[in-house]
């Protein structure tokens, strides 16, 4: 937890009303699947392809303002 306080967390107020639409929209879609634990998620030989999808596509949003 101690090296999580120093990580920048996003400042959504920052966002433009459009960005917040798509990231809401890729929120839905990833809704109702399960993520796996945070070790797992993270594991380079085994992804875990839901978080996966949720990464690329917040990169995504965030690379086309």
């Amino acid at each position: 937890m101690k090296q999580w306080r120093l990580l920048k967390a996003l400042d959504v107020s920052k966002l433009s009303a459009d960005t917040l639409k798509k990231l809401a929209e890729v929120f839905d879609k990833y809704a109702n699947r399960q993520l796996k634990k945070i070790p797992e998620q993270f594991n380079p030989s085994n992804p875990d392809r839901v978080r996966l999808g949720i990464d690329r596509e917040f990169i995504r949003v965030s690379t086309h303002r």
